[in-house]
């Protein structure tokens, strides 16, 4: 019990110490993240394409482009000036054999390099397949690479690598999609858009270089970069103190208290919808547990088909739907049936914003989900969300 005591006392002190540099620094208001474009791929998609476009209203020729090209696609030597001196940039390229769109195009006399971002959108059948096949088509130019940027690096699914897309059994297509990922890059938010970022904050003119400043910190947020610095000082504490062993049931027991902060979510809501909301009847209940991906609770209007639940699935939302309206899969939760608008996120103060929505997921350090850890904060979050929740029910009444 003291090994407990003693590492969670020490590790408080090291989080505090940062938390502190945090706050004298400003670091905590963001535009980015203020707005919720850190989390937007077709903005920040906008966003990298105009730095990098030499003929963007940045009006800095290809200062930014240049070390884009060595940080980012890591292709320095085989670019010549004719390259950097003609190159075109487009976003949400326009594929009209399958309707997509590519994110982020380069174009250059010789060559033509697609970008594709996801932050946390999912992948689309044959997606990526589609993207290589149109860049291919251009005889005129050279293709190489997709390069496929997340926040983490990985790579996208077999899905959308495939011409056939989603299939009951990927190893059918072992070869095939060996060769498939080939021209594949993963890139990512952390390794790759942040150093180039670092670079380009250091070309004047002062204001671009302010805006680039708050960009990386909204990026470090959303992709934890941040916290590195953070999380290494108190690994090397581990090491040093011989905490392993308490670390790592600390580390173990997470998920478990992550659980029950969700339960407890759910039974403050059912028990306050259930006393102000009397026409509104509980349906069943999805309880938190380690194997349910989708968590909810449902009520049913009375006289009515109107169902209103509210789910997690990573975040905390709730929304109305029909009950005729069938599931796209019969795997998926409430959520897959919802019409578009018919939802909103639980949030802070009633914002309706991702930014202010506890993460289930990476809730290590979201600052709205460990929030809820306090009783008072906890309590507060209930009846913010019931405002919430009964202007939602409210509006959807009169419709």
């Amino acid at each position: 019990m003291i090994a407990f005591e003693n590492l969670l006392s020490e590790t408080s002190v090291i989080i505090n110490k940062h938390r502190k540099v945090e706050k004298e620094n400003g670091e905590g208001f963001n535009i980015f993240t203020v707005a919720g474009i850190d989390e937007k791929e077709v903005i920040i998609s906008r966003v990298i394409a105009e730095l990098i476009n030499r003929n963007g209203c940045h009006a800095q020729g290809d200062k930014y482009l240049r070390p884009f090209v060595e940080i980012v696609l890591n292709c320095k030597d085989d670019w010549g000036n004719e390259d950097y001196e003609k190159a075109s940039i487009s976003t949400e390229e326009y594929i009209s054999e399958n309707k997509r769109r590519i994110d982020i195009l380069i174009k250059t006399p010789s060559k033509i390099i697609p970008i594709e971002v996801k932050i946390n959108a999912k992948d689309g059948d044959a997606q990526c397949h589609d993207y290589i096949e149109y860049c291919r088509k251009f005889t005129d130019r050279t293709f190489k690479k997709l390069y496929y940027l997340t926040k983490d690096g990985r790579l996208p699914k077999d899905y959308s690598v495939l011409k056939k897309g989603k299939t009951e059994n990927y190893s059918e297509y072992e070869e095939e999609l060996e060769e498939l990922y080939k021209p594949i890059e993963p890139i990512s938010f952390k390794k790759n858009i942040i150093p180039w970022l670092c670079e380009c904050s250091k070309k004047k003119p002062k204001h671009i270089q302010e805006i680039i400043k708050q960009m990386i910190i909204g990026l470090e947020k959303l992709t934890d970069r941040k916290g590195d610095a953070m999380n290494n000082e108190i690994a090397e504490h581990i090491e040093k103190t011989e905490s392993m062993q308490a670390a790592c049931a600390i580390s173990n027991s997470l998920d478990s208290v992550r659980d029950k902060i969700m339960k407890k979510l759910f039974e403050a809501f059912h028990n306050e919808i259930v006393k102000k909301h009397k026409d509104w009847k509980p349906e069943k209940e999805n309880v938190p547990n380690q194997k349910n991906k989708f968590v909810n609770i449902a009520f049913k209007k009375e006289n009515t088909k109107d169902l209103f639940f509210i789910e997690i699935e990573r975040r905390l939302y709730m929304g109305i739907i029909h009950e005729d309206d069938k599931p796209k899969n019969p795997d998926e939760g409430y959520g897959a049936r919802l019409k578009k608008g018919n939802y909103e996120y639980i949030s802070w103060h009633n914002t309706n914003n991702v930014n202010d929505t506890p993460d289930f997921v990476n809730y290590a350090d979201n600052k709205p989900f460990l929030r809820l850890t306090e009783q008072k904060e906890f309590d507060v979050f209930i009846m913010q969300g019931m405002n919430q929740i009964s202007e939602f029910l409210g509006r959807a009444s009169k419709e």
